[in-house]
């Protein structure tokens, strides 16, 4: 792992023991959805699984069960957020997968999608939160693993997310496949 943050990310989270690396065809999916995943991303999924973090937060998995699963989220997920487009015409964000769009990789809840805005070089790509209603979002300047890390500290700089900081600070860090 060459990212420090993945690296303390995958311990945090005790998956630092795994030997065997999940081999994901990066290449394929990227073909399939017409993107390319950022480093930091394909390090941290080529050792921890899809998981539910403090039963908030989802990191989605390309491998999850069903098959099928992840590639539903990722593509399905601009029509839903589409439709609510329409009524919230001042969210400056497209949802499709193109040059200034966004990529979903995650949720908190169901109740908010954590994604890229896909701008700028692949691995320089801040991370959108957004509700599912389009009523809120806030841009992080970092990586995964750092919005991750961040989120597990107990005073996160998400705004948004403020109300998980307890939560986060008071429990050991659990992380439980999806």
């Amino acid at each position: 792992m060459g990212h420090s943050a993945v690296t303390e990310l995958v311990r945090m989270l005790r998956f630092d023991e795994r030997t065997t690396p999940y081999q994901i065809d990066w290449d394929g999916l990227g073909n399939d959805l017409g993107v390319t995943f950022p480093v930091d991303y394909r390090e941290l999924l080529e050792v921890v699984p899809g998981v539910n973090i403090q039963s908030w937060v989802h990191l989605w998995h390309p491998l999850q069960s069903p098959p099928g699963t992840w590639r539903r989220r990722v593509t399905g997920w601009p029509t839903t957020l589409e439709m609510f487009r329409e009524l919230r015409p001042e969210f400056p964000f497209s949802t499709n997968r193109e040059p200034g769009g966004l990529l979903p990789w995650g949720d908190v809840n169901d109740d908010y999608v954590l994604c890229w805005y896909m701008e700028g070089p692949v691995d320089d790509w801040p991370i959108l939160v957004v509700d599912y209603s389009l009523t809120e979002w806030e841009i992080f300047q970092g990586t995964v693993a750092e919005f991750l890390l961040d989120l597990l500290s107990g005073n996160t700089s998400s705004r948004i997310l403020q109300f998980l900081n307890e939560e986060m600070a008071t429990r050991p860090v659990e992380a439980s496949p999806e």
